[in-house]
């Protein structure tokens, strides 16, 4: 797993979940977290709970990702949904805020950007897709901190612009949306979308100075780190975030 120690030093125990460790088997081999991947929910609880002795966490919460910026708060009576049953997760949503403590949440991913924002109090992960950063996801999430200046925010693996080619009306779309203008780059003729710097641009411009990137693509590790571009049919990582 990768952690952010910038975020431990703010009370907040965040991880990232490489794809070894688990008991799935290909194309979802081994730690496959997701369970509408078409994998047994056997296999994607008992990953579940093999995820949560690893991080010496309670179950944590999941929404149903919809590719949008829905958010939805997660009390302490809310911990733990959706976790053994997916008809049980919040939303749907694609963030998922909460101030108390010791409550898990999750966002899960296999190429789109896992973000996590912590203040003194508060806590929120968001999942973040093209479509969601067209929509204004990050904004969303940032929107929900009084004191911008106060947050630190991370970045998880994600499809990096070597692999993400995209349309123009993509580009187009997320330059209109996110929030801070779409990072791309030009290859051979073709437009690649930076999902990450897209999403750093759009937090600093809601006000977040205090920024770590994971600097690390899905797509390029097949050992490390599922990814739907490159592999299609494939399982999912849970980037899982807890005040302490």
């Amino acid at each position: 797993m990768l952690t952010a120690p910038a975020l431990e030093r703010r009370g907040v125990r965040a991880a990232f979940l490489e794809r070894g460790g688990g008991v799935s088997e290909a194309p979802f081999a081994s730690l496959n977290l997701g369970f509408r991947t078409g994998d047994g929910p056997d296999h994607v609880l008992r990953n579940r709970g093999l995820a949560v002795l690893a991080l010496e966490t309670p179950r944590f919460a999941v929404a149903r990702q919809a590719h949008g910026t829905g958010l939805v708060r997660v009390p302490e009576e809310a911990a733990g949904a959706g976790f053994d049953d997916p008809a049980d997760a919040l939303g749907p949503a694609d963030i998922l805020a909460t101030s108390a403590s010791g409550v898990p949440v999750a966002v899960l991913v296999a190429d789109c950007l896992p973000i996590v924002l912590a203040s003194d109090d508060l806590l929120v992960a968001a999942h973040a897709g093209w479509r969601g950063i067209a929509g204004g996801v990050v904004p969303r999430a940032a929107a929900e901190f009084d004191d911008r200046a106060g947050v630190t925010a991370w970045i998880g693996p994600a499809i990096g612009p070597c692999h993400y080619d995209v349309g123009p009306e993509v580009v187009a779309a997320v330059e209109r949306g996110s929030g801070g203008g779409a990072v791309v780059q030009r290859r051979g003729g073709k437009l690649a979308l930076d999902l990450r710097a897209t999403a750093a641009r759009a937090l600093q411009a809601a006000g977040i100075r205090d920024l770590e990137m994971t600097e690390l693509c899905t797509a390029c590790a097949p050992e490390r780190f599922y990814s739907h571009r490159r592999d299609g049919r494939t399982g999912r990582h849970a980037m899982v975030a807890m005040r302490a």
